[in-house]
C-alpha cells in the first residue's frame, strides 16, 4: 500500500467512527432526506428554455451543465424531453410553472417544403434571415434542403405544440448551392448576339484558326498527293503495255 493511502485510512476509520455512533463523541448530525439529488422533470407543453431556466430560479450555466442537449431557444414537449434540476429546484420549478398565465413558447418548429437559400426560406416563413440562420446553426453559403425541421419565431397563425410526427423525425440537413453560371461578356452595340440569356460562341485566336485549318489541310492534302500518285503509277502502267504491244508488232514484221 502506498505512504499516502496508509496516511488516509486512519482518518477514515474515524469518520465511520464518528457516522455510527455521533453521540459518543458529543456529535449531533443534520437529518438528510432520502432522495435523489437530481430529479428529472417532465415538460407538460413546449417552453422556452430562457423561461424554464427562470421558473427553476437555477443559474444559467448551472442549467446547460445539467441538460446540455438544449442547444435550441426551445424545448419541445411531443419529444419526450425531460429538463433535470436538482431536488429543491425542481419543486420551485413546478410550483411557479402553476403560477405562470403567459404563453410558455415563444418558438417553434416547422418544416422547409423545399430546397432553398436561408434568404429565401426566410422569406417563404416571413422571419428574419439572420435570427434563422443563428438559432439553427446554419453556416453562410448553405442552402436547406426540403424536409429540413426549422426553428423560427412563434407568430399568431402557428398557436399550439409542435406535433408529436415532427418532434420525434426533426432533423436538419444542408447542402451546398450549385456553381452559378458562367458570365456572357456584355455584347457590342449592334451586334447580332445581342440577346437576353444567349452567349456568343468564344472567340478564338488567329493562330488557334491558322492551326485548325492547317489540321484540317493535312488529310487533304495527303489524300490528294496519293491520288496524284495513284494517277501516275496507272498512266506508267498503261505506257508500259503500249510499248510492249509496240514490240511485238516490231518482231513479227
Amino acid at each position: 500500500m502506498p505512504k499516502e493511502t496508509r496516511m488516509y485510512v486512519p482518518k477514515l476509520m474515524a469518520y465511520r467512527a464518528i457516522v455510527l455512533d455521533p453521540s459518543a463523541y458529543g456529535i449531533v448530525l443534520p437529518q438528510l432526506e432520502n432522495h435523489p439529488y437530481f430529479v428529472a422533470v417532465d415538460v407538460g407543453s413546449d417552453i422556452d428554455v430562457a423561461l424554464a431556466i427562470k421558473l427553476a430560479e437555477i443559474p444559467e450555466d448551472e442549467f446547460h451543465s445539467l441538460n446540455p442537449s438544449f442547444n435550441k431557444p426551445v424545448i419541445l414537449s411531443n419529444a419526450n424531453q425531460q429538463i433535470l434540476l436538482p431536488f429543491g429546484h425542481a419543486e420551485i420549478f413546478q410550483a411557479n410553472l402553476k403560477k405562470y398565465t403567459k404563453p410558455l413558447a415563444t418558438w417553434t418548429a416547422i418544416k422547409v417544403s423545399k430546397t432553398e437559400s436561408v434568404d429565401q426560406a426566410a422569406k417563404t416563413l416571413g422571419v428574419d434571415a439572420d435570427a434563422l440562420r443563428q438559432v439553427n446553426g446554419i453556416p453562410k453559403g448553405m442552402r436547406i434542403k426540403a424536409g429540413s425541421t426549422v426553428i423560427i419565431p412563434k407568430t399568431g397563425n402557428r398557436a399550439g405544440d409542435v406535433s408529436s410526427a415532427l418532434a420525434d423525425n426533426a432533423s436538419l440537413s444542408l447542402e451546398k448551392p450549385p456553381p452559378p453560371p458562367p458570365k456572357c461578356p456584355k455584347p457590342a452595340k449592334g451586334s447580332k448576339n445581342n440577346k437576353a440569356g444567349k452567349c456568343p460562341p468564344p472567340k478564338t485566336s488567329k493562330a488557334a484558326e491558322n492551326a485548325a485549318n492547317k489540321g484540317k489541310s493535312a488529310p487533304n492534302n495527303a489524300a490528294s498527293q496519293h491520288k496524284s500518285a495513284s494517277t501516275g503509277l496507272a498512266k506508267s502502267a498503261k505506257n508500259g503495255n503500249s510499248a510492249s504491244s509496240s514490240n511485238k508488232g516490231a518482231s513479227k514484221n
